[in-house]
């Protein structure tokens, strides 16, 4: 499976908001970082994407699917895309176990993955910091937890999924060094058994020297170029 843009761009006020159109391939089990200060246009790139923000020109393709209306985008999107935004979108009637899988019951995901999967992230996802291990979290309230327990619990659900790919826009906002560390090696880690691939974007460069990331794209000056 892969994502591919052809030529995309988006008009604002000023023009155009990259000096020159877009165009790459998002390929199976690739984790790309894309990097760029705030403002530069990395939320736009994730939201055209994802299709949540139609290019003002170009084409964007899963597989040999034309993404060219919300409609179709929503049909399938699912089988390409799991997000993990900053929405901290939740049922709140639900405890945090029941948030996780719903999303994969939505998806329809067989109900022998989402439980495999399950026990995998509770053994995984443990950390010396407790306030943050995932099995410590399952029977709370959605109401009770922090904003970093919640990153954990949108992690969480969006791995519960079985998308070719996972979208992170600034994953780990919430953590302190130590904690952003550890959790991120254990969600590549989580990549690799599931056989997912990773859009990220964020400002932090120090994602940019982890070994698990194929690719660097960089915005600077409304240019996206490839670190080499």
């Amino acid at each position: 499976m892969s994502i591919k843009v052809k030529n995309i761009n988006f008009l604002i006020d000023s023009g155009n908001l990259f000096q020159k159109d877009i165009t790459f391939e998002l390929k199976d089990n690739q984790n790309i970082l894309l990097y760029g200060p705030s403002g530069s246009g990395k939320t736009s790139i994730f939201k055209m994407l994802s299709f949540f923000m139609p290019p003002s020109r170009g084409e964007i393709y899963y597989d040999d699917n034309h993404i060219s209306s919300f409609n179709k985008a929503n049909k399938i999107r699912s089988n390409y895309i799991s997000l993990i935004d900053s929405s901290f979108s939740f049922f709140n009637n639900l405890n945090i176990e029941d948030n996780i899988k719903v999303y994969g019951i939505f998806a329809k995901v067989p109900h022998n993955i989402i439980n495999k999967r399950m026990e995998y992230l509770y053994e995984t996802f443990k950390f010396n910091n407790e306030n943050i291990s995932l099995n410590n979290l399952k029977n709370k309230k959605i109401s009770d937890l922090s904003n970093g327990q919640k990153e954990i619990i949108m992690i969480a659900r969006a791995l519960i999924l079985q998308s070719k790919f996972i979208f992170a826009d600034e994953l780990l906002r919430s953590f302190n060094v130590h904690d952003k560390e550890d959790i991120f090696d254990k969600f590549m880690q989580s990549l690799k058994e599931f056989n997912m691939g990773l859009f990220m974007i964020s400002h932090e460069d120090r994602f940019k020297k982890h070994n698990s990331i194929d690719r660097i794209w960089t915005i600077k000056e409304k240019m996206l170029k490839e670190e080499v």
